[in-house]
């Protein structure tokens, strides 16, 4: 429940929140701070004094999920306040079924995840549209009848990589994927598109089963499956080695004995790139 207090200043950082919560549609207050904050427990106070103005709202999850907070009219009025430009990206989030709340809140992870990897002076994400928009439509993604769940343009080193998001959550079966996997080949031969990468929640066994999969398409060398748990460490890894046709499984920091390695990664990425602007919301506007 809204409770009354005092009328909230709106300051920079929460323009940031909103914004980011709106490109976003849905987030989570742990995402919210791996963001924008130091820490969650001064996200989620903040996130409060926001709820409490009628600038967000909040969706109550189960015992076991997070709440999902999204952004109300007059969230959209502030940010317009203060930059009337990114207002027409943004959107009200409506309502949402607790069973696809998992993959939605995945695939914002990797979101952030490709947004902060320029942290890492590893690469830079030029485009986010969804697996419908235009770009898809030119990439020939859309006459094909595969929808990613986004459609990305990364700059990689000195060359710019158009990439097909995929997050798996472990509900799709062999022969959806399989089918899948055939209907991407006429892009990937055209050159409309550069790589699919797999995010996959259900773990390694999943990633290897994703692996074969592709290979047995005939697209392995243009797929990258890797951890979702790879997208959310801070600082930000850089991206798995390889993709699975030529790497053998188990090289690449997040398989095998994937959360040991993910953390030893992450320390020797803390060591060599000390601690930057955690912001990312200009990099997510693109």
């Amino acid at each position: 429940m809204r409770v009354k207090a005092s009328p909230v200043v709106v300051t920079k950082r929460d323009v940031e929140v909103l914004t980011l919560i709106g490109l976003c549609k849905f987030m989570t207050t742990a995402q919210v701070a791996r963001a924008i904050f130091p820490s969650e427990d001064r996200c989620r106070r903040r996130l409060r004094r926001l709820f409490d103005a009628g600038l967000v709202a909040v969706t109550l999850g189960d015992s076991a999920s997070p709440n999902l907070y999204s952004l109300t009219k007059q969230g959209v009025a502030a940010v317009a306040d203060h930059d009337l430009a990114v207002v027409p990206r943004l959107r009200l989030a409506g309502s949402i079924r607790l069973s696809a709340a998992p993959h939605a809140l995945a695939v914002v992870d990797v979101r952030l995840y490709l947004a902060a990897l320029e942290e890492h002076g590893e690469g830079e994400l030029l485009a986010w549209e969804s697996g419908s928009s235009g770009l898809a439509r030119e990439a020939g993604l859309v006459d094909c009848r595969v929808e990613p769940d986004a459609l990305v343009e990364l700059r990689l080193g000195e060359g710019v990589r158009r990439v097909a998001v995929e997050v798996d959550c472990g509900t799709e079966t062999a022969t959806v994927l399989g089918s899948k996997f055939s209907r991407y080949v006429g892009p990937l031969r055209a050159g409309d598109v550069d790589e699919i990468w797999f995010v996959v929640v259900a773990g390694v066994k999943r990633q290897a089963h994703i692996a074969a999969l592709a290979e047995s398409a005939g697209v392995g060398r243009s797929v990258r499956v890797f951890a979702h748990e790879h997208t959310l460490a801070r600082p930000v890894l850089p991206l798995p080695r390889g993709t699975s046709g030529d790497t053998k499984w188990g090289e690449a920091p997040n398989s095998g004995g994937s959360a040991m390695r993910i953390r030893d990664v992450q320390r020797e990425v803390a060591a060599n790139h000390p601690a930057r602007d955690r912001r990312v919301v200009g990099r997510v506007v693109r």
